[in-house]
């Protein structure tokens, strides 16, 4: 049976004004899972990366910690993350009043993007302020997953993607509600692993937000959410 692993990006740039760029810490949580992947001796033959530059910048630095992969990766823009910042606009812009201040605790925006998240896939926010609906966003990674499914020879298989989109995938592998979206997506980790099984059949989950270069003491300071 076949191994797929949804890896999430390193940290991104939580506040900047632009998200979409790896901080420090991202660029070595990505480092040592490569080097994780090459102490284990786990190597690749085929590698998926979303299209967006924190998902670029996290491949090449799994790379470099693993010593070079085996294979090209291929891009499929169906593993981008949905624009949680269009959504959270849309959502406070019908409830004001649940805007965060400045200097609140990261708690308080991922309360608005749990709540964001609910009402976009009950479909309560105005679609002409979104790029895709909830609809949309399921459907295309839906169309990413069976991609998959249509190589099956590919032994291990490594995609390189956001929480959303692997939280959106792992729902309907395991065949979930739309809270269980939420909630996955709300506690996965950077650069954690989340690891299936699969055959032409479809797909089972066999671990979720695994972070097994980090375990050790002393590398637990670089786990992180944000």
């Amino acid at each position: 049976m076949s191994e797929l692993y949804l890896v999430r990006h390193g940290q991104a740039s939580f506040g900047a004004a632009n998200y979409d760029q790896l901080s420090p810490l991202g660029f070595e949580q990505s480092r040592l899972l490569g080097q994780y992947f090459r102490e284990r001796e786990i190597t690749f033959d085929r590698i998926i990366c979303g299209g967006m530059q924190r998902h670029r910048q996290t491949l090449t630095a799994i790379g470099e910690g693993i010593g070079g992969f085996c294979c090209e990766a291929e891009q499929d823009l169906g593993w981008n993350e949905f624009q949680f910042q269009q959504l959270a606009a849309a959502y406070l812009a019908l409830n004001p009043h649940m805007q965060p201040a400045p200097d609140a605790p990261k708690r308080a925006f991922l309360e608005v993007l749990k709540k964001s998240l609910q009402a976009w896939s009950k479909g309560e926010l105005p679609e002409q302020t979104l790029d895709e609906s909830w609809v949309t966003f399921e459907t295309r990674v839906s169309a990413s997953l069976s991609h998959i499914i249509a190589q099956p020879d590919k032994n291990k298989v490594l995609i390189v993607s956001s929480g959303g989109a692997i939280s959106m995938a792992l729902r309907q592998i395991l065949r979930a509600d739309a809270e269980t979206m939420i909630a996955l997506n709300l506690q996965t980790a950077n650069t954690a692993v989340s690891r299936c099984h699969f055959n032409p059949q479809g797909f089972s989950l066999h671990s979720f937000n695994h972070l097994p270069h980090l375990h050790e003491i002393e590398k637990s300071q670089h786990i992180s959410f944000f």
